[in-house]
């Protein structure tokens, strides 16, 4: 689970009669890394980091609403779709059974 080197570079620690902190440690075995904040070992991410993954995120929220909006939308004209069907098909059956006459001046 840890580096192979990090017992053997605090036991030099040890030995020398300055034994290293964990921070020490780290810097030593793990080098240094850009995602490190110092002070604070790994811990959070600047605030950048975390700006643009809002950014991002409420850019996303918006095309999931917007996405939705139409979602909506969509099934409203399918419902007035199907409600036309469902009425041209009432009148149709009228006029095959003769209720409508051959009147077709509503056409």
């Amino acid at each position: 689970m840890f580096p192979a080197n990090l017992e053997r570079v605090r036991d030099e620690g040890i030995a020398s009669g300055n034994p290293l902190t964990g921070e020490e440690l780290s810097r030593i075995v793990l080098k240094p890394n850009k995602r490190h904040i110092k002070g604070f070992g790994t811990g959070p991410r600047p605030s950048s980091y975390s700006s643009k993954s809002d950014a991002k995120r409420l850019a996303q929220e918006q095309q999931i609403q917007e996405l939705r909006a139409e979602i909506e939308e969509s099934k409203k004209k399918d419902e007035e779709r199907d409600q036309e069907i469902t009425n041209l098909k009432i009148l149709v059956a009228q006029l095959m059974n003769g209720g409508g006459g051959n009147n077709h001046s509503s056409w």
